[in-house]
């Protein structure tokens, strides 16, 4: 089967990204052939040793409409960014065309009321340009960008309408696809660790002692919630903990991080590392005692979880969005209030304590639960449906 993959852009950092990458070799390694299509690509060959084909395209339909004339896809997979919503809706006139769905689903990319932390409910529209600055849910203060993104986001939600097939990363986002109208009947939950769940090395604790290894790994933006992390650590540090935390990634957040952990008097306990090449994060992994993911939002499915635990790392995240959702799948997630620096410090302390060795014993019936696939595969609904015709 030919199939033309279709984002915004193509780097070597994000979530997305390492997706997409592992989703092709996938395709190729089935016996399709498939190519990228982006805005932009920016790959430096950082998620793994396997190639495969990417084209970049200007922003005009009319070279869209072409490339596809010479590809001749018998399918077109989106993997939904609002940048090429109008491009897809378009192609998806004349080509089988599916969606996958990695985002919040919001003209801000957030969900996010950044006055008091709270999260949106509603249908993105109009009453967004209100928002966007009275309850600082944007992120940029030009009226021309928030109205430029209401627009991007309805052209979304058009060309979604327009696909076949939705197919959500977690069902908090499948519940955000249905508040901005989506069919309930056409939306399907996809597992986007691509199997990977199936592999997962033996939990590992940390010792009971007085130090523990943390490890933050992702964008430095103030949606990941970084600043919650440096906050538990004071804590942890009160406590007696000896706590030595590694920050890996960058981003536009990353300054006021570093200036908001020298204000705390961390320096000796937080290192701020930079970016790291995808194949080299299980090294990380492997030094590190816990993995934390604090996003703030309703992070749809971050693979930073199962990626952390399929080496044996016990992975804390906040009960936002799809970050939660891991429990079901496998042991070793645990779960903070959102947005709480005191109660992620003592879900972090309960390791030191023993509290989580007991709670992982408890849990040992309800392993083979855990591990009972409710997620479905993504290249077997795609590839089944066009070849059955549905």
């Amino acid at each position: 089967m030919r199939i033309l993959q279709i984002a915004d852009e193509f780097n070597s950092a994000g979530g997305l990204e390492r997706f997409i990458y592992n989703f092709s070799v996938q395709l190729m390694k089935e016996g399709h052939e498939t190519v990228l299509a982006t805005l932009k690509v920016n790959y430096n060959g950082s998620w793994g040793e396997e190639d495969f084909q990417t084209v970049m395209l200007p922003e005009e339909p009319s070279r869209w409409a072409n490339y596809a004339k010479e590809f001749q896809p018998d399918l077109i997979i989106w993997h939904t960014i609002p940048h090429t919503a109008k491009i897809v809706e378009s192609l998806a006139r004349k080509y089988p065309t599916v969606a996958t769905v990695h985002c919040v689903m919001c003209p801000s990319g957030l969900r996010l009321y950044r006055d008091n932390e709270a999260l949106c409910m509603k249908r993105g529209g109009v009453s967004c340009m209100v928002n966007w600055y009275t309850r600082k849910c944007g992120t940029n203060i030009s009226p021309v960008k928030a109205f430029q993104a209401v627009s991007l986001h309805r052209s979304m939600i058009s060309a979604l309408h327009r696909c076949t097939q939705v197919f959500a990363v977690s069902n908090a986002i499948r519940e955000f696809l249905m508040i901005e109208g989506i069919p309930e009947n056409k939306i399907q939950v996809f597992d986007n660790t691509l199997k990977q769940i199936e592999e997962l090395r033996p939990l590992v604790l940390p010792e009971k002692k007085q130090e523990i290894n943390l490890l933050y790994v992702g964008r430095l933006v103030y949606s990941k919630g970084v600043q919650y992390l440096l906050r538990a650590i004071p804590f942890l540090l009160d406590k007696g903990i000896a706590v030595n935390c590694s920050i890996i990634g960058d981003g536009w957040y990353k300054q006021t991080l570093e200036e908001l952990s020298h204000n705390l008097g961390l320096s000796d306990h937080v290192r701020f590392v930079g970016r790291v090449s995808g194949v080299e994060i299980d090294g990380w992994y492997a030094n590190s005692d816990v993995v934390v993911v604090p996003s703030i939002y309703p992070d749809p499915a971050p693979l930073v979880v199962p990626e952390a635990r399929k080496v044996g790392k016990p992975v804390i995240v906040f009960e936002a969005g799809g970050s939660p959702e891991w429990a079901d799948f496998m042991d070793g997630i645990y779960i903070a209030k959102r947005a709480d620096a005191k109660d992620l410090a003592e879900t972090i302390a309960g390791f030191i304590s023993g509290r989580h060795h007991l709670q992982r014993s408890l849990n040992a019936d309800n392993s083979s639960r855990k591990k009972q696939r409710m997620r479905i595969d993504l290249v077997d609904a795609i590839v089944g449906g066009v070849r059955s015709g549905a």
